[in-house]
């Protein structure tokens, strides 16, 4: 994982933009992928726990016919 401050202490790293735009350009591209994973991750988790939902009340409902 990449430690945030070493990032933004890292002169290279400035050194790799042109000018504001170039910046301000990668700064939104990153803010759309970091909402994007995070509303992916979101959907995951419910879809996950909405699966889950549904196997036990399958198992559930086998168990009270049976």
């Amino acid at each position: 994982m990449i430690n945030k401050d070493d990032l933004l202490n890292d002169k290279e790293f400035y050194k790799s933009f042109k000018n504001g735009e170039d910046l301000t350009s990668f700064f939104k591209q990153m803010h759309k992928r970091a909402v994007e994973h995070m509303l992916n991750a979101e959907l995951d988790a419910h879809l996950d726990n909405e699966k889950h939902q549904k196997n036990r009340s399958r198992k559930l409902s086998k168990w009270a016919w049976n």
